[in-house]
């Protein structure tokens, strides 16, 4: 189980400015229409004209925990990244092109460079001299923000992805587009490692609360940053180790967990005979898959229900985890009817 990582999400209006280098202006230009089939970089998000230069700040300047780093064009990215970076008191950096993209290099209905880099599978744009996050290993979550381009990132994201070590971070991606969908194509794959959060498509009229609200639906709350793949599942005064699964719905189950002190109990009830089914007080990202449930299991249902099993059923739903040892007597120590779960962060 990856590190889940965890933060207080705290409306404030101070943020540590991260970028490599800073733009002479932002104009703040309302987001082209680049729906999915587009043609080309419509849609893209630099500021025509704007000549970045990587000079003074070389990377994040306080080395906090929460880093949102993001490549902007327009500043239709750049203003979501820098709400972001205020809701979570979170760094700021932005990734800058050694060569700044022109309004020619981004004119769609020509051959222009935008293009024929999307469309090159392995074009890699070269990022600034001196654009580099310092203290890169302090950081326990990214959010990774960017324009869509042809329907995915543009290239210069993988450049940056490749440019660093992901293991036992989390990310959430964000991207800016007036009507392609959200997309991290090629990204994953690249970051080893790293967990990953559902991301964001953000359109260019959107609002700071809406924009606050995504990430606080990320469930990325807590105290401290801790590892967690241990639960301890208790009940009628019997106490489970539970082994947490390797995925996105399980580092959120563990981040609600912390933001609610570490633990929650659950009213559940009795269900065909086989599982103990209780409501969660918020939702949780869905893996879902055919799984043949057994006795131990735990399982998240509709996401925002969570399931003990202590006998059998077949059915498509996501894994949360499984009780650790002996399971003889799980159905006997459960009882019958409605029982009071307590699900708690180990260690």
């Amino acid at each position: 189980m990856e590190r889940i990582f965890s933060f207080f999400l705290s409306l404030v209006l101070a943020a540590s400015c991260a970028a490599c280098g800073s733009p002479t202006n932002s104009d703040g230009a309302p987001l082209p229409e680049n729906g999915a089939g587009s043609s080309a970089v419509s849609g893209s998000d630099q500021s025509s004209g704007v000549q970045n230069t990587p000079e003074g700040n070389t990377g994040a300047e306080t080395g906090g925990r929460v880093l949102v780093a993001y490549f902007s064009a327009t500043g239709t990215t750049r203003d979501v990244a820098e709400t972001l970076a205020q809701s979570l008191n979170a760094d700021l950096f932005e990734i800058l092109p050694a060569q700044p993209y022109t309004a020619a290099d981004l004119d769609y209905n020509s051959d222009c460079r935008a293009n024929a880099e999307q469309q090159d599978k392995i074009a890699r744009p070269a990022i600034a001299s001196g654009c580099v996050v310092e203290n890169w290993a302090s950081y326990d979550v990214v959010l990774l923000g960017h324009p869509i381009w042809w329907g995915i990132p543009p290239k210069i994201m993988r450049t940056f992805a490749e440019s660093y070590d992901w293991s036992g971070k989390t990310v959430a991606g964000f991207c800016t587009s007036g009507g392609s969908a959200y997309s991290n194509t090629g990204l994953p794959e690249l970051t080893e490692g790293a967990v990953w959060l559902e991301g964001k498509r953000f359109s260019g009229a959107v609002s700071p609360d809406d924009i606050a609200g995504w990430a606080e639906d990320l469930h990325l709350h807590a105290a401290d940053a801790q590892a967690a793949d241990q639960l301890q599942v208790s009940f009628n005064g019997h106490t489970y180790t539970a082994a947490l699964a390797d995925n996105t719905s399980a580092a959120a189950f563990a981040a609600l967990l912390a933001e609610n002190g570490g633990s929650l109990t659950i009213q559940a009830h009795d269900y065909g005979r086989f599982e103990k089914v209780g409501e969660l007080p918020a939702s949780l990202p869905q893996n879902d898959e055919p799984i043949d449930a057994a006795a131990g299991d735990l399982i998240l249902y509709q996401g925002n229900n969570i399931v003990l099993y202590y006998s059998t059923n077949s059915w498509t739903f996501t894994r949360l985890g499984r009780l650790e040892g002996d399971l003889s007597a799980l159905e006997a120590d459960l009882g019958e009817g409605n029982v009071e779960i307590t699900y708690s962060l180990a260690g």
